[in-house]
């Protein structure tokens, strides 16, 4: 009884979810969607709400929860810097070689865990603060701590 009583107070706010989620999203489709993974965690989840509480602030954590973790991984670029076939070398030492391997796979990894890995690369090639303000379009205080807390990420990855 209790989850019919969930699902009506649910559908009655469907219009209203999707208005929400449109405030997120720049177009109809990411709306929906959004909508749509806010309405699956719902459901999933009905059995940890209080039924005697408002149901909008829950669904508006979630749906900020959600936005802000699908903004994180759309953030984040996958490593391709240096392909398999590059690190086939014949004067690279073997020994040197599982190294370099080894890093390239720690970083590919953590590049798609955390937007700091793309600002530590970016700094790695050379480009200044400034530069990389520019080319990911954010401030330059944020790149700042990206590229501290990506070198933090690598450097225990690395076990330096």
């Amino acid at each position: 009884m209790a989850a019919d009583n969930f699902n009506d107070r649910l559908v009655s706010l469907y219009s209203w979810i999707k208005r929400q989620a449109y405030r997120y999203s720049s177009n109809d489709y990411d709306a929906e969607d959004l909508a749509s993974e806010t309405i699956y965690k719902l459901l999933r989840y009905r059995d940890k709400f209080d039924n005697k509480r408002d149901l909008k602030p829950w669904i508006l954590s979630i749906m900020q929860n959600t936005y802000i973790t699908d903004y994180n991984h759309r953030r984040c670029i996958p490593f391709v810097e240096v392909e398999d076939n590059m690190l086939s070398y014949s004067y690279i030492e073997p020994q040197s070689l599982i190294s370099i391997k080894n890093i390239v796979s720690i970083v590919r990894k953590y590049a798609r865990r955390s937007c700091c890995i793309e600002s530590v690369l970016l700094y790695a090639k050379g480009y200044n603060y400034d530069e990389i303000s520019r080319i990911l379009d954010i401030p330059i205080g944020t790149v700042r701590s990206r590229i501290s807390s990506g070198r933090k990420l690598l450097k225990e990855a690395l076990e330096l």
